[in-house]
């Protein structure tokens, strides 16, 4: 009986050299086990960001690629069979979504095929939990329900953030009106002092309303497309991680890391400076 497993992940990786050589060994490892007979050598296929293809069955040749720029892996598959007229199969492909022109956003998949239902099980469990440990996260990984949801929040918040904004907003000080129509007889006792405190108020906020409304609803997109285009920049999701590479993903991380910590003691120190001014007025 045939019996064969496949499965696909929209999710980043961090694909090490060491994490490959794992990955091949354990494929020999499982095809040893099958009973077909010997293992052939692995067969790698190679596909560069100027499209250019490559095949090779040596996985040194893999790992001395220069990775970078026009000759940057976008696309790795590893297939390995046992040798025989009836050969058991283990496919692992690593696609760069960002990159390749394939339509869609899978970028790991894995295909077992053999003639046990046991070890095609044990194959594919073994193969996941090895993919588990190179996982990196990616927006594509959401499921669509998600993104739904997260795009209908968005209306929701625009107009919190915009409602909130109105509400601190700085405006003309209403203490100061009042003293000034005291001083000039209008206000004579503490019924007019409210009515006319109230009064300000409200037309303070029917003024700053529109104004914070708009502000807000330009604001927020802006800080989202520029927060997407720091991630998009200083996050990369698909990685293979050797040759040239390696020097390319380390600055992108350290920049990402040194720009986070900057924003974090940026707001911790506007925090404490709003403190500190409110201590010094009061």
């Amino acid at each position: 009986m045939d019996v064969e497993a496949r499965k696909s992940f929209k999710y980043g990786f961090v694909l090490k050299e060491s994490d490959l050589r794992r990955l091949v060994d354990l494929a020999r490892q499982q095809l040893e086990k099958a009973e077909n007979g010997g293992v052939k050598p692995p067969h790698f296929n190679i596909k560069f960001r100027n499209g250019a293809l490559a095949n090779t069955e040596s996985l040194d040749e893999v790992l001395e690629q220069e990775n970078i720029g026009s000759g940057q892996i976008i696309r790795l598959k590893c297939e390995q069979a046992t040798d025989g007229s009836a050969p058991s199969r283990i496919l692992v492909e690593f696609v760069n979504a960002d990159q390749d022109d394939e339509v869609g956003y899978v970028s790991l998949r894995y295909h077992v095929f053999g003639h046990n239902r046991d070890w095609v099980f044990v194959t594919s469990s073994l193969l996941e939990e090895r993919l588990e440990k190179i996982k990196r996260f990616a927006p594509n990984q959401l499921s669509k329900q998600a993104s739904r949801l997260f795009v209908a929040a968005i209306l929701p918040i625009v107009m919190l953030g915009a409602l909130f904004a109105a509400m601190l907003s700085p405006t003309v000080k209403v203490a100061d009106r009042l003293e000034a129509a005291w001083k000039a007889g209008i206000i004579k006792d503490p019924i007019q002092a409210l009515i006319f405190s109230q009064r300000q108020q409200e037309s303070q906020g029917a003024f700053v309303w529109p104004f914070a409304a708009i502000a807000m609803a330009i604001a927020i997109p802006v800080l989202l497309t520029l927060v997407w285009a720091f991630f998009y920049r200083y996050y990369p999701i698909y990685n293979f991680y050797w040759g040239e590479y390696v020097e390319y993903f380390n600055k992108r991380e350290s920049a990402r890391k040194f720009w986070l910590v900057v924003v974090a003691v940026g707001l911790v120190l506007s925090f404490l400076g709003s403190m500190l001014a409110n201590k010094v007025h009061w």
